[in-house]
């Protein structure tokens, strides 16, 4: 999956809009082209939040290794000074 893409399906989303705008007319394409807006800001809103959570817990990850190597350097500290 590209992480860069978002700026692109953030311009899709607003294209989107803008076609919507553009061609008001009879109630069934109002309809039409709002559910087609919603569904795609939808799509775009659930990668985001996956793009997001995935973030969060590589941070997560990463905090959790350094924790472990700060005690297990303390750890080895101990040791040395032991012996």
């Amino acid at each position: 999956m590209d992480t860069h893409a978002w700026p692109f399906t953030l311009f899709y989303g607003i294209f989107n809009l803008l076609v919507f705008l553009l061609e008001l007319g009879s109630p069934y394409q109002r309809l039409r082209f709002a559910f087609r807006i919603k569904t795609d800001l939808a799509i775009w809103f659930k990668t985001l939040s996956s793009r997001l959570s995935t973030i969060s817990r590589m941070l997560a990850r990463e905090c959790n290794m350094k924790h472990k190597l700060k005690h297990n350097s303390d750890k080895l500290e101990r040791i040395n000074t032991d012996y």
